[in-house]
């Protein structure tokens, strides 16, 4: 399971860190590889009610150009977003919606 380990989450950190040392030289950088695991960290933290710490992984995140919406998937596992990228910006969007649901609500952690 993807970053379900203590192991992992460490290994996610790291790769948060090499990504934030690449953007000091380039405000645009990012890698490409590393988005879907922000994207699963933020639905972990959204999950855990974290929604303010959730938010600003989901603002991180470098979306792939796409001119709307993905209407041809329906849910997606976790698999999918590695490569597929309809897939992707779905679950991404999803979890958006989750968040800005709970933040209408008042909802506190």
């Amino acid at each position: 399971l993807v970053l379900s380990t203590k192991e992992s989450l460490l290994a996610y950190e790291r790769t948060e860190a090499y990504e934030w040392a690449k953007r000091q030289g380039n405000v645009n950088a990012s890698f490409r590889s590393f988005q879907p695991f922000k994207l699963i960290y933020a639905m972990i933290l959204a999950d855990n009610d974290k929604y303010d710490r959730a938010d600003l992984f989901l603002k991180s995140i470098r979306l792939p150009y796409m001119k709307e919406t993905p209407d041809d998937i329906k849910s997606v596992k976790v698999e999918q977003l590695f490569d597929n990228t309809s897939a992707f910006v779905l679950a991404y969007h999803q979890v958006r919606k989750q968040i800005e649901s709970n933040e209408k609500h008042g909802i506190k952690y």
